[in-house]
C-alpha cells in the first residue's frame, strides 16, 4: 500500500512541526525578520536620499552650469561678458559667498552670506517662499533675507529674528549690521549652500563688505538642455584648469553613483544577518530531523516516498523564510519611517562648539520603500530558507526506515 501525499498534507505536516516547537520556531523566524527588516529599511533610506538630492538638483534646472573661480583665477565682470558671447548661453550672473559670524541670543553663530542679484534668486534656488517680509532690494546697503533655521530656534521653534530688526555680525574681520527685510520658508539643502542657514544680500552689498571686485562663482544658464555639454566644452577650452566647470548633470550622475554604491554596501552588510538567519534555519532543521526520526520511520513504513519526506522538511524551512520575510517587510517599513527621526534627534542634540558654531543639520528626506525592494526581500527570505533546508531535508529523506523506527 502506497500513501498519496498532497500539497495540503505537506503543508499540514510542516506547520504541525512548527507549532509543536513554537518558541524555537519563533526565534528562528525572528532572525529572518531582523535580516529582512534591515535590508528593507536601509534600501528605503538610500532611495529616499537619492530622490531628495535629485529633486534638489532639478530645482536648479538641467540647463545650469557653474563656473567656480580659484586662487589662479578671479572671476570679474569681464568674464561675464566673455561667457555671454558663447553660443546658446541664455544668461550669466555672479555670486559671492562669504563666511560670517552673527550674534544671536547671546551666542556667536557661523553662517554663510550669499551675495546675489535679487531678481536672480529664483533662478538660483528654484521655487522659494518668503514667510515674512519681502525680498531685499538691489542696493549696496546690507539688507538681508534670512534663512528659516536662523530665524527660528531649532531647539524650541521660538522666533529669534524679526523683520526690520538689526542683525549684528562679523564678515572677514569687519563688523556688519544687517537689516532683515524678510525670512525664507523652510527650504532644505542645495548643491551650493543651505538656504535655511544662509543670509542673502545683494551682490553689490556683498562686494562692498568683502572689498572686492571679483566673484566666487558664475552661474551660466543655457538655452536648451541639449546644448549644455557644448557650452561646457567652450568653457573648458576658455579656462582650462584655472576654473572648475560643473554641470548639474555631472553632479546628478556622481551623486547617483555614490549613493548607489553606498546602498549596495549597506544592503550587503544587512544581508549578513540574513546569512546568520539561514544558519539558524539549518540548525533548527537538523534538530527537527533528529527529533522526528521515529516519525520519519513511520511515514516511510506506511509508504511515503523519499520525495514526500524531502518535501515535508523542505516546506518547513520555506515556511519559516516566508513568514519571516512577510513580518520583516512590515518591520522594515516601520523602521524605515522611524530611522530619519532617530538621525534627526541625534544631530539636533549635538552640542555647539565653544565658539557657538552649530553643526550642519541633517538634510530632510522621506524614505521610499519600492516594490522592487519588497519583492527582493521576500524572494531572498524564501531562497535563504530553501537553501538552508535542502541538506537537512535530504538527510531526512535518505533515512533507513528500519533504523529510524528503532531510534530512541
Amino acid at each position: 500500500m502506497t500513501a498519496t501525499l498532497k500539497i495540503s498534507d505537506v503543508l499540514r505536516l510542516s506547520f504541525k512541526a512548527l507549532r509543536e516547537r513554537r518558541l524555537r520556531s519563533a526565534l528562528t523566524i525572528l532572525s529572518v525578520v531582523v535580516g529582512v527588516a534591515s535590508v528593507i529599511a536601509l534600501m528605503a533610506q538610500t532611495v529616499g536620499i537619492q530622490t531628495s538630492v535629485i529633486s534638489v538638483l532639478e530645482r536648479i534646472g538641467p540647463t545650469t552650469i557653474m563656473v567656480v573661480g580659484s586662487s589662479e583665477l578671479e572671476l570679474t565682470q569681464a568674464d561675464i561678458a566673455k561667457i555671454a558671447e558663447i553660443p546658446n548661453v541664455a544668461d550669466v550672473y555672479p555670486i559671492i559667498s562669504l563666511k560670517a559670524q552673527v550674534y544671536l541670543g547671546g551666542e556667536q553663530k557661523a553662517v554663510t552670506v550669499v551675495g546675489i542679484q535679487p531678481e536672480k534668486l529664483g533662478s538660483f534656488l528654484g521655487d522659494y517662499n518668503i514667510v515674512e517680509g519681502e525680498l531685499y532690494p538691489d542696493t549696496m546697503a546690507p539688507i538681508a533675507l534670512v534663512g528659516h533655521d536662523l530665524a527660528y530656534s531649532q531647539e524650541n521653534g521660538v522666533q529669534e529674528i524679526y523683520v526690520g530688526q538689526p542683525l549684528y555680525g562679523e564678515v572677514m574681520g569687519s563688523s556688519v549690521v544687517f537689516r532683515v527685510s524678510g525670512i525664507l520658508d523652510k527650504y532644505g539643502a542645495t548643491v551650493f549652500v543651505s538656504p535655511d542657514e544662509t543670509i542673502f544680500i545683494s551682490i553689490d552689498a556683498a562686494m562692498s563688505i568683502a572689498r572686492t571686485s571679483s566673484y566666487t562663482m558664475l552661474i551660466v544658464k543655457v538655452d536648451d538642455p541639449r546644448n549644455v555639454e557644448m557650452v561646457a566644452e567652450w568653457l573648458n577650452v576658455m579656462y582650462g584648469k584655472s576654473a572648475r566647470i560643473i554641470t548639474v548633470r555631472q553632479i546628478t550622475e556622481v551623486v547617483s553613483t555614490i549613493l548607489n554604491q553606498f546602498g549596495v554596501l549597506l544592503v550587503a552588510i544587512a544581508s549578513i544577518s540574513l546569512g546568520v538567519a539561514g544558519l539558524g534555519i539549518m540548525n533548527i532543521m537538523f534538530v527537527s530531523v533528529i527529533e522526528r526520526t521515529r516519525e520519519i520511520g513511520v511515514l516511510k513504513a506506511i509508504g511515503f516516498k523519499d520525495r514526500d519526506v524531502l518535501l515535508i522538511f523542505l516546506f518547513q524551512a520555506v515556511i519559516i523564510g516566508l513568514i519571516g520575510g512577510l513580518l520583516g517587510i512590515v518591520a522594515g517599513v516601520g523602521f524605515s519611517e522611524i530611522f530619519p527621526l532617530i538621525l534627526s534627534r541625534i544631530f539636533s542634540e549635538r552640542p555647539a562648539t565653544p565658539g557657538g558654531t552649530r553643526h550642519p543639520s541633517l538634510p530632510s528626506y522621506t524614505p521610499i520603500v519600492t516594490v522592487d525592494a519588497i519583492t527582493m526581500a521576500i524572494a531572498v527570505a524564501v531562497v535563504v530558507g530553501l537553501i538552508a533546508g535542502i541538506y537537512p531535508a535530504w538527510r531526512a529523506s535518505k533515512m533507513d526506515p528500519i533504523k529510524a523506527l528503532r531510534y530512541e
